[in-house]
């Protein structure tokens, strides 16, 4: 996952998707799967691109959504709850990801 002043763009086994902010309405947890889930809307400025010939129907049904599978991160799930959080609260901070400057 790669945070941009622009937006959000994860890369999974299967798919790429890049969400901008303005599309993002909330970030949350499903510890059921456990999942970090980002909730949009759906954007003219959002992509989402297959890497695999066999699309990932539990991914797929997310969408606008971004979902990100909490062990795939391991000790880094907490740190990337919390980053998206900040800057989705904090979208005056945003400019700080194109540098060393962050929270």
């Amino acid at each position: 996952m790669v945070l941009t002043p622009a937006g959000v763009y994860h890369q999974s086994l299967t798919s790429e998707s890049y969400t901008p902010w303005d599309a993002i309405y909330d970030v949350g947890v499903n510890s059921q799967l456990p999942l970090i889930v980002i909730r949009a809307h759906p954007s003219p400025n959002a992509r989402h691109r297959a890497r695999t010939r066999r699309p990932n129907r539990f991914e797929e049904g997310f969408r606008p959504s971004i979902v990100i599978g909490a062990p795939a991160l391991g000790a880094n799930a907490r740190p990337v709850l919390r980053s998206l959080e900040h800057y989705l609260r904090h979208p005056e901070n945003r400019n700080r990801l194109n540098t060393a400057d962050t929270f």
